[in-house]
């Protein structure tokens, strides 16, 4: 039989969360390869862009803004639709 002791126990538990709030933070130098930030970008999986070292701006996939309840689906698109209808 195993022991593990409590301690070490706790210690793989937050080392396991910590990997799983990792942000994907990226210079907004980067947007020059604006194709690989946007692939990045999914439900759940937000970019933060930095200028200077300093938070500027995030990418956000639009399902989830609309399920934060941030998102106005009565807005027209360039399609001549609303969001809502897209």
């Amino acid at each position: 039989m195993i022991q593990i002791s409590i301690n070490l126990l706790k210690y793989i538990i937050f080392i396991i969360n910590c990997n799983s709030r990792i942000k994907n933070i990226k210079p907004i130098s980067d947007l020059r390869n604006y194709t690989t930030v946007i692939n990045e970008v999914t439900y759940g999986n937000r970019v933060y862009l930095t200028r200077n070292g300093h938070g500027q701006c995030a990418i956000i996939d639009m399902k989830e803004l609309d399920e934060l309840g941030l998102l106005n689906r009565d807005c027209i698109t360039v399609t001549g639709k609303t969001i809502g209808e897209n």
